[in-house]
């Protein structure tokens, strides 16, 4: 204990930062806590945070600390490792993300037990060209450099299980990237694609993004990759999809909002695995067909697709569970809608509905509830008292001008604040002294009811 104490103190002296000893995620955010150091159960130093140090060099002392597992070194300044990092042979997770690295660190030994490393967001130009003294390295993050280039040596990477290459300027991928079999997480969004590399169909993957590109088509052989069940596809120039897009055997969640797609193939009801379908930004003008017929989909995003109506089949969506339909032309709800009985957040804000009918009391399981902004809602029907486990009614900005007093009775308090749960009603042309009487809180809006019965 002393020797640890020793050793903290020598570094406070090095960094000029006081370290606070406790557990915590060494790759999650804490806003006032950058410098931290957590222990085991021998006492011995296993995790150091160090952020936000203004950190040219590594500190002499910290090189030192030989028990350590996980160093996090993030936003600093630092632009080599020194020759005394080799003592750090147990490492097995170092972040060196937002320095100013402009050639990936010389490894000059091996680091058996070293498995995730990550130096995103620094001015790395090239790959290194081989991992051999990273011998169980699995994850590896090189997002946001300006590599451009994927070097025929990628072969070397076989081990890896997860490789970020997001914002690396990249285009093209080599044929030799068909040897990373053991990848199950790839993301190369944000780069220079205008083609889906075929290569990625030889990759046996569970996770690939590839968003933010300028794809125009997606190739059939993709849809052979069959552990396959996350691919993220947005803010591409897709314009239609193809029929086999429908042969995912596995997809649970597919991302292709903000593209330019106009209509749905039928063949995309054979997705019967998907659980997550994000369209939004799309114009799709309704609710397709095929998307209408997948029986399982939990989730279904259509914000801003240029909706007029919702279909009166809508109801065959028996376990959607969230739905929204946010930004688009939507003037009446149908009957139908209310009978999607699994339905716990329903988003409506920004259409043109005037009217929400009493059938909304059947849909018991919701708890959140939107229609803020863009729609002119004038009366608040008395069924949402059966709404039990609602959390959330936001109904900012519509006509409401008085409020009705069987919701002193209701589980939710009067708000105008929407930052707080409750019935939200900012920006309604409520009549006076409600306005106000809203603004003092519950105990103030009981008073207001009371008094109007006496």
């Amino acid at each position: 204990m002393e020797t640890q104490n020793t050793i903290i103190k020598q570094l406070e002296k090095e960094t000029g930062k006081v370290f606070k000893n406790t557990k915590f995620n060494i790759d999650g955010w804490v806003f006032d806590d950058f410098a931290r150091y957590e222990t085991n159960s021998e006492g011995e130093i296993v995790k150091i945070k160090l952020t936000k140090a203004g950190l040219t060099e590594i500190p002499k002392t910290l090189t030192q600390i030989t028990s350590l597992r996980e160093l996090s070194l993030e936003e600093n300044e630092l632009s080599e490792l020194p020759d005394t990092f080799v003592r750090l042979e147990n490492l097995r997770f170092l972040n060196l993300a937002y320095n100013k690295f402009e050639k990936f660190p010389q490894f000059r030994t091996k680091f058996p037990k070293l498995e995730t490393l990550n130096i995103s967001s620094n001015n790395i130009s090239e790959m290194p060209s081989e991992l051999k003294h990273l011998s169980n390295l699995l994850e590896l993050d090189l997002s946001q450099n300006p590599i451009q280039k994927i070097q025929a040596c990628i072969e070397t990477y076989d081990r890896l299980s997860y490789l970020n290459l997001e914002q690396t300027g990249i285009s093209k991928l080599p044929d030799e990237f068909a040897a990373l079999s053991n990848i199950q997480e790839l993301n190369l969004s944000n780069n220079k694609f205008k083609t889906l590399p075929e290569v990625l169909c030889k990759l046996n993957m569970y996770r690939l993004y590839i968003s933010g590109n300028m794809l125009k088509n997606i190739p059939e052989c993709i849809t052979d990759i069959e552990p396959l069940e996350f691919l993220n596809l947005s803010f591409n120039q897709l314009e239609k999809l193809p029929p086999y897009i429908g042969n995912f055997q596995n997809l649970r969640t597919l991302a292709l909002d903000y593209n330019m797609i106009s209509e749905i193939p039928a063949s995309f009801e054979r997705l019967q695995t998907l659980r997550k379908l994000d369209l939004a930004g799309n114009k799709l003008k309704t609710i397709p067909s095929p998307v209408i017929k997948l029986e399982n989909l939990y989730e279904l995003n259509l914000i801003g697709t240029e909706i007029q109506e919702i279909p009166t089949n809508i109801n065959k969506m028996k376990n959607i569970s969230v739905l929204l339909l946010m930004s688009n032309n939507i003037k009446e709800l149908p009957e139908q809608l209310f009978e999607l009985k699994n339905l716990i957040h329903l988003e409506l804000g920004l259409n043109s509905i005037s009217h929400i009918p009493e059938a909304i009391g059947k849909l018991k399981k919701l708890k959140n509830l939107s229609f803020a902004e863009g729609n002119s809602i004038k009366i608040i029907p008395k069924s949402v008292l059966d709404l039990r486990l609602l959390e959330n009614f936001d109904l900012t900005g519509n006509n409401i001008k008085t409020v009705p007093e069987f919701l002193k009775n209701f589980h939710l308090p009067l708000t105008l604040n929407p930052k707080t749960n409750g019935i939200i009603l900012l920006d309604n042309p409520i009549e006076q002294p409600l306005y106000d009487v809203i603004d003092q809180g519950e105990e103030a809006i009981n008073k207001y009811f009371e008094g109007k019965n006496d």
